[in-house]
């Protein structure tokens, strides 16, 4: 009866044991989860990079609107500037034919 009593034990402790292992086994790290882990990265790095790019093309169009605006300026300046020396050049043309 004792031998009896060993071997049900002892079948229920291998059972035990089997239990664990396979609970054990199935909480083992999945194949391909470091590519995952490297996906997640390299997209964090896209996102960041990104933003950067963003940032660096709104800098460049307002760099952009404000030598535009610089540029009609100075052909404002330069269209009165030659509308001062046609009149000028008309003023002494008339003066010339005078004093002829």
């Amino acid at each position: 009866m004792k031998l009896i009593r060993l071997q049900i034990v002892t079948a229920a402790g291998f059972a035990v044991l089997a239990a664990f292992a396979g609970a054990a086994h199935g909480q083992t790290a999945r194949s391909g989860g470091g590519a995952n882990a490297q996906l997640t990265q390299q997209m964090q790095q896209l996102a960041s990079e990104r933003t950067t790019l963003q940032a660096e093309n709104a800098r460049m169009k307002k760099e952009l609107d404000d030598l535009r605006k610089e540029r009609d300026t100075l052909k404002k300046g330069q269209q009165a500037a030659e509308g001062r020396a046609k009149a000028v050049e008309a003023a002494l043309a008339r003066n010339t034919r005078r004093s002829t």
